[in-house]
Order: C-alpha cells, then sequence, then structure tokens
C-alpha cells in the first residue's frame, strides 16, 4: 500500500528513487523511462553541471544520473560531483579538465561522459 501510495501521490520523486535502486538494469531503466513519459514526466539528458551522482529531481522532471552512463563509475562520479559542489558549475570545458585533472579519469570514461552528452552543456566560448 506504501508503495501504490507514493507512486501514485509523488511520482517524480517515486520514479526518480526507483530508478536510482535499478539503475544497473538498462531493461528497468527501459521501463521507467515508458513509465514516466506516459505520466508526462520529462527524464532529461545527464549533464555534468546539473545531474547527481543518482537519478534527481527538478520540478516535474528527472535528470539522468551520471553513474548510470555505461562505463564510468559510480566512484568516479562522486568525485565529479564533489568537485562542482566545491567550486560551482563548471564554466567550459577547460574549466572541467583544469578542476578534474588531478582526479585521474581515464579517456574512456570522458568518452563515455561525451557520447552520452553530459559535457553538452559547456560552453565553447571564452577561449581561441
Amino acid at each position: 500500500y506504501q508503495t501504490a501510495y507514493l507512486k501514485a501521490n509523488y511520482p517524480v520523486a517515486f520514479l526518480a528513487a526507483s530508478m536510482s535502486l535499478d539503475f544497473e538494469r538498462v531493461d528497468k531503466l527501459a521501463s521507467f523511462k515508458q513509465d514516466s513519459a506516459y505520466r508526462g514526466i520529462e527524464v532529461r539528458s545527464p549533464d555534468i553541471n546539473k545531474s547527481d551522482v543518482q537519478f534527481a529531481i527538478d520540478d516535474n522532471s528527472i535528470f539522468y544520473a551520471l553513474s548510470a552512463i555505461r562505463n564510468v563509475g559510480t566512484q568516479a562520479m562522486h568525485e565529479i560531483v564533489a568537485v562542482r559542489e566545491k567550486g560551482g558549475a563548471f564554466k567550459d570545458v577547460f574549466d572541467f579538465a583544469r578542476r578534474t585533472g588531478g582526479l585521474g579519469l581515464n579517456r574512456k570514461l570522458l568518452e563515455n561522459l561525451i557520447a552520452a552528452g553530459a559535457l553538452d552543456c559547456l560552453s565553447r566560448t571564452g577561449r581561441a
């Protein structure tokens, strides 16, 4: 009864929590995304400046979890989010590289973040 109550009265939070619990199961995530679309809840693409390690909510939308991106690892995403929380949003790719350079992020991880669109929010302006 409690689960049904939460799903009926707090669908955004319920779906975000459910997605966070099953973030490693692609089939379950697809099912939750379909349920979200049916309910009119937008599941936003991952965003290095807005997404969290787990699925997060904002009004009537869910930010895709950084840790749910394939082959990035939960620990690395915790470290990136900690850097962002400490120094604010990343301004551009150069700011991201400078502030996360000491974390030991590998090429494959960065390629997967880029392929998922997590770095699309970073401006290319400001540098030549």
